[in-house]
């Protein structure tokens, strides 16, 4: 078993780092299991755990690799490695609460195991960034590293991250035609990793308007019977969102006493993103009770965008609450929220990181019992 080294290379002298040569995303996509277990050549698999390890710990140590991945970041599969008898990298992947990414590490082999000498993650949007492997002692008072480089060093605009769904749908149009397999289980632990949060954190971070951006494009790529495009997403200011918030308080207090009234307003001014999903009008007049009326496609179709959309956050590393709860429909709600006398209210979704994520639900029915086969 080697040793683990816990701080850079600094006093000695650095080796030559070997020619890493990652395979391209089509091959790590389809890879799979098999392109992690052969991609580490068997002499090497022990100093690749060490360095998987060395690695994991320093991104958990710097505060900007935690903010954009998320809490609990651990190393995954390796995709790619290169070794001389002085030196190891590797390219493998990292998963955090909010995110994956990939990472590139270099280490010296010393007469005690490892020591890390450089290491670089590059996450899903093409932002790139090199780790502090500096001790914290060493770090503390220093000036603070770079954030994550982007486009050249600059933040990317807005404009330029709502482009990024097409951009990220062209990708994975590719990549499908190289490995459906690989792509259709990306897309499949999305579906099922989702949930209803209910504790957020207080703050939203810093790109949360341009995930917001990308969530709304990919809501209106829902089903819609002929494509009356009938939702619309109301983003609630802090104004707006505490005028809902004391509406709701008045309506509990109304029918559960003053206590549970404060109660629920203390609860509700935590929400970080306030975002109300409505439906024009009413389908012409008619009822949602007519099953081929405008009305009742128009809602299924509002209902099928806020699926997208709180899938969109939730790739995003942003958790949502689809709330319906009486005061949705309260005669007072739209002047409150701000609403047009035209729209009528799917929903509120609250939105932001997850403090909490619940464990998956309990279902009641297994898959064959509501999988109804007809001859």
């Amino acid at each position: 078993m080697h040793a683990l080294a816990v701080t850079p290379l600094f006093a000695l002298a650095v080796p030559s780092r070997p020619v890493l040569k990652p395979p391209p995303l089509p091959v790590k996509l389809a890879g799979g299991l098999f392109l992690f277990a052969t991609s580490v050549p068997a002499a090497e698999k022990q100093r690749s755990a060490d360095l998987q390890r060395l690695a994991q710990s320093a991104l958990r140590n710097d505060p900007r690799v935690t903010m954009e991945l998320g809490p609990g970041i651990e190393a995954g599969g390796v995709f790619a490695s290169a070794a001389t008898p002085d030196a190891l990298c590797l390219n493998f992947q990292v998963q955090g609460g909010n995110a994956w990414a990939e990472c590139n590490a270099f280490a010296a082999k010393t007469g005690d195991g490892l020591e890390l000498v450089d290491l670089e993650i590059r996450m899903m949007d093409g932002a790139s960034l090199s780790v502090d492997l500096r001790p914290r002692d060493a770090a503390a008072g220093a000036p603070p590293p770079p954030p994550p480089s982007r486009t050249s060093g600059a933040s990317m605009s807005a404009a330029a991250r709502s482009r990024a769904p097409r951009m990220a749908a062209a990708a994975a149009a590719d990549a499908r035609r190289s490995s459906p397999g690989a792509s259709g289980a990306a897309a499949r632990e999305l579906l099922l990793s989702r949930r209803t949060i209910n504790d957020f954190e207080p703050e939203l971070p810093a790109d949360w308007e341009a995930a917001l951006v990308r969530a709304v494009e990919a809501a209106t790529f829902a089903p819609n019977h002929k494509r009356t495009e009938p939702w619309r997403f109301h983003l609630l200011g802090p104004a707006a969102a505490r005028r809902v918030c004391e509406l709701n308080a008045e309506l509990v207090a109304a029918s559960k006493g003053e206590a549970a009234g404060a109660k629920k307003l203390e609860r509700w001014l935590r929400m970080p993103g306030w975002l109300v999903v409505t439906c024009v009008g009413g389908g012409g007049g008619a009822s949602l009770d007519d099953p081929a009326g405008a009305a009742r496609e128009d809602y299924a179709a509002c209902c099928c965008a806020v699926q997208n959309l709180c899938l969109s956050l939730h790739a995003d590393g942003l958790g949502t609450k689809w709330t319906t709860g009486a005061v949705n429909f309260d005669a007072r709600f739209g002047a409150a929220a701000g609403l047009p006398d035209d729209e009528y209210v799917v929903g509120t979704l609250w939105f932001g990181r997850a403090a909490t994520t619940p464990p998956p639900p309990a279902k009641r029915l297994g898959v064959e019992e509501v999988l109804r086969r007809h001859a």
